[in-house]
């Protein structure tokens, strides 16, 4: 009989045991869950675009690699004027979307792929975008964004940057390439 009751109580304390830590598990992870949500909670968007940015190569360009590139100014500080944030509130930009558009009189037949890159005097070459294979009969394409892109903020910031587009072409070709991009990026920021 000693033996039942030790053994009722020792499963009867066990339940307790068991009941407070799921009560302390389940409290933990609801006070974590709301920390989270409101630190995210105060954080807002805002899109920041380029349009028709020039990039170009001057012919005679050859099969294979070849580089079309042209100077983007960034606008990153009237953005955070017209916000009336600074920088340090910034908490990540992403590329959302690339599309090239080639000059009216041509169009993309004469590329196999094209890969898309940032870079400045500040930062390393970052890879943002791609399209492989391009399609034919088009004046404009929609690149395929890179999942990872790390220190566009850092880039960003800079006066300028250059994009950097490196095209394969399919054969040689003695004109000039002149090319317009939209970019459009998400800003993410504390308010």
């Amino acid at each position: 009989m000693h033996q039942a009751n030790c053994l009722f109580t020792f499963i009867t304390l066990f339940k307790t045991l068991n009941l407070m830590q799921t009560f302390k598990l389940t409290f933990y992870t609801l006070f974590f869950a709301s920390l989270l949500m409101t630190s995210c909670k105060n954080n807002k968007k805002e899109t920041l675009s380029y349009k028709d940015v020039q990039i170009m190569a001057e012919g005679p360009l050859f099969e294979g690699s070849n580089t079309i590139q042209g100077d983007l100014v960034t606008q990153l500080p009237a953005l955070t004027q017209k916000l009336k944030i600074d920088t340090e509130d910034i908490v990540s930009i992403r590329l959302n979307s690339v599309n090239l558009s080639i000059d009216d009189t041509s169009n993309f037949n004469l590329f196999s792929s094209i890969t898309l890159q940032f870079a400045s005097e500040k930062t390393d070459m970052i890879e943002v975008a791609l399209i492989n294979p391009v399609p034919v009969d088009k004046q404009t394409i929609q690149l395929t964004v890179a999942s990872e892109q790390e220190n566009l903020l850092d880039l960003l910031k800079q006066d300028k940057f250059t994009i950097v587009a490196d095209a394969i072409l399919k054969e040689d070709s003695d004109k000039n390439i002149n090319m317009k991009a939209h970019l459009d990026f998400e800003l993410t920021y504390k308010k």
